[in-house]
């Protein structure tokens, strides 16, 4: 699960999801392996920064970036 928050306001930034973007990756990954997946969010016009929350799981704990635009 990932989820985004845009601007000094933390307005909810909706996922973008082409043929290119939003699918994330399917399976498992192994320990000491890693995996990419391409995400993209409509941010408000303005907003300096990027609130992203990803949660592998529902019993998982969520990891936080605030990424500068």
């Amino acid at each position: 699960m990932i989820e985004a928050r845009a601007g000094k306001d933390g307005t909810t930034a909706e996922r973008i999801y082409d043929s290119k973007t939003g699918s994330g990756f399917s399976g498992s990954v192994p320990a000491g392996r890693t995996a990419t997946a391409d995400f993209a969010f409509d941010v408000p016009v303005g907003a300096k920064d990027l609130d992203v929350e990803v949660r592998p799981g529902f019993d998982h704990k969520a990891s936080h970036w605030q990424l500068t635009l």
